[in-house]
């Protein structure tokens, strides 16, 4: 049976190299969801000239809506009886700072890098368990553990350094980073079995990539790591929970800073074993 993967912002950029990966693996069906319409006619066209068996589709969405993303969702699972991978991978960045470009005026700040970057990524998270908890668990060649379903969130090498030039999206991938680490424990569940992870890539540079002189005098990440990163997890699927840096040709873990005092993991621990609270 084919996977059925969404891919939120799956007509361009990472999100579009996602949609090609699956497609060269030949056994899934995969939907764009993407809140341009032409953007989204012309992925397909791409994906079709590629692959020309190609099982791609396309939904517009816009990734900051609960109503969009529930009703594109749906579709999905009313045409295909599933939903087997999401990719919460849309995203934006902001145009000026926080304090507005004219700190002398008062103006109220935009939030919409916090609206797509995060409200949007808790609402596949959201639908994504919620479809994914209908299917019946089943067990990779490759793992030892059974799964309903598996979520990747788009973060950014900014969710684990400070990044100045733009604070906001910087504690947006905080965010998802923040997201990703917490729900692999309970989504692990035996009642759920679903594996979430996140992709925190550096600078890549793709044909959608805007600012090419900008490119040219950074350590990029090329296309293939995000590939590599692909293979990995799809080839152990019992991990969960994890952060994937992507620098270079190099997929590191990126480890959760350690406790600087045994108390506060302990505190965890006592959270964790009264449930959710």
């Amino acid at each position: 049976m084919s996977s059925v993967v969404l891919v939120t912002g799956g007509a361009s950029g990472i999100g579009f190299e996602i949609c090609q990966y699956f497609l060269r693996k030949k056994d899934a069906h995969v939907v764009i969801l993407d809140n341009n319409p032409s953007s989204g006619s012309v992925a397909v066209g791409k994906l079709t000239a590629e692959f020309s068996n190609a099982s791609v589709s396309f939904i517009e969405c816009n990734a900051a809506s609960w109503p969009s993303q529930a009703a594109a969702f749906e579709q999905v699972y009313n045409q295909h009886g599933r939903i087997d991978i999401v990719f919460a991978n849309a995203g934006i960045s902001e145009k000026e700072p926080i304090y507005g470009a004219d700190v002398t005026k008062l103006q109220e700040p935009s939030l919409s890098v916090v609206d797509v970057n995060v409200n949007g990524v808790i609402y596949s998270i959201n639908l994504a368990v919620h479809y994914m908890a209908k299917n019946a668990p089943h067990l990779p060649s490759e793992s030892s553990i059974p799964l309903r379903g598996q979520i990747i969130c788009t973060s950014s090498c900014a969710g684990i350094y400070p990044f100045s030039t733009l604070p906001l999206y910087t504690a947006s991938k905080h965010a998802v980073v923040g997201l990703v680490r917490s729900l692999g424990r309970p989504l692990a569940l035996p009642k759920l079995q679903i594996q979430i992870n996140a992709f925190a890539p550096g600078p890549i540079m793709t044909s959608f990539s805007a600012n090419a002189e900008v490119y040219q005098n950074l350590f990029t990440t090329p296309l293939s790591t995000v590939a590599k990163a692909l293979n990995m997890l799809m080839e152990s699927r019992d991990v969960t929970g994890q952060v994937f840096e992507l620098h270079g040709e190099y997929v590191t873990l990126a480890k959760p800073p350690t406790y600087q005092h045994e108390e506060t993991g302990k505190n965890i621990e006592y959270y964790w074993s009264l449930g959710h609270i």
